[in-house]
């Protein structure tokens, strides 16, 4: 392992680390396989540097990393990472993906995707046979149902943007988790663009959300995509329109299933648009 590529830029993955300092991201719960060599040599180069990152917490399973996770944004409503391997680490995500949608719990969950490269000489590349019964398609969907957003990075010079949309997202209200996913080639390579300004993006906050009025009631209400949206509990914000809830849905981020068909309410309040760009 070389920690002494001072003079190379940085990897993609220590691009990462480095920015999850610099936006207060004070932990990374992991659960690590075969696609975080580049973030475990970026963390050692780092910490023998005595270089700022985040503490890594290594977790038995991965919905105890998420869970973790979890309960440290309860507190500092702050989101944290959180590090898993390819399909199998995002799947045994399990019910801690559902828990985090449900809680409107802010967290950034990076996992890594299988190789694609065969090239001898392509740092990151295949080197083993599990890399290709691992090379799943449409990865993200597995838990893209209970993510605020998903992002498959491609190009390393794009991490630094990525992450600080990520963190926005997740932070902003309604908060939420969102996925990043990466191949072990990205994460690898080299991205050589300047470091990145943490207050280019800052979450926004709860008056920034859009109010609208609901029809046949006399108060403005939240405007609303679903009861994954915001803190305040149902009771506090029901209108008293005979009863109707005022969701377009009744699943996460306004997907189309509901108990109760609202196409005839008289209480629907229409899911907001981008609200982080209303900051």
């Amino acid at each position: 392992m070389d920690l002494n590529r001072n003079a190379a830029p940085p990897s993609a993955a220590e691009r990462l680390i480095r920015l999850c300092a610099q936006l207060g991201i004070d932990c990374i719960f992991a659960n690590l396989g075969s696609d975080h060599p580049a973030f475990i040599e970026a963390l050692a180069r780092l910490r023998a540097s005595g270089e700022p990152a985040p503490r890594v917490i290594v977790c038995p399973h991965e919905m105890t990393a998420l869970s973790a996770a979890h309960g440290y944004a309860m507190v500092t409503r702050r989101p944290q990472l959180v590090l898993v391997h390819v399909d199998v680490g995002t799947q045994n995500l399990g019910g801690s993906v559902h828990n985090a949608c449900r809680g409107r719990v802010p967290a950034i969950v990076v996992a890594g995707l299988s190789p694609v490269s065969e090239a001898p000489d392509r740092v990151g590349a295949r080197t083993e046979y599990i890399h290709y019964i691992q090379d799943t398609t449409r990865q993200h969907e597995l838990v893209a149902p209970f993510m605020k957003w998903s992002y498959e990075l491609r190009d390393a010079a794009t991490v630094q943007a990525a992450l600080l949309r990520a963190r926005q997202i997740a932070a902003s209200e309604p908060q939420g988790p969102v996925y990043l996913t990466g191949a072990r080639e990205v994460w690898d390579e080299a991205d050589p663009t300047p470091a990145a300004d943490p207050a280019l993006r800052p979450p926004s906050k709860a008056r920034a959300l859009r109010r609208t009025r609901c029809a046949g009631c006399t108060r403005s209400w939240p405007a609303r995509a679903g009861p994954c949206s915001s803190r305040p509990t149902q009771d506090a914000i029901r209108p008293r329109s005979n009863g109707w809830l005022p969701y377009a849905s009744d699943t996460a981020w306004g997907s189309s299933r509901s108990a109760r068909s609202t196409s005839t309410s008289p209480a629907i309040i229409p899911a907001t648009s981008d609200i982080a760009a209303t900051a």
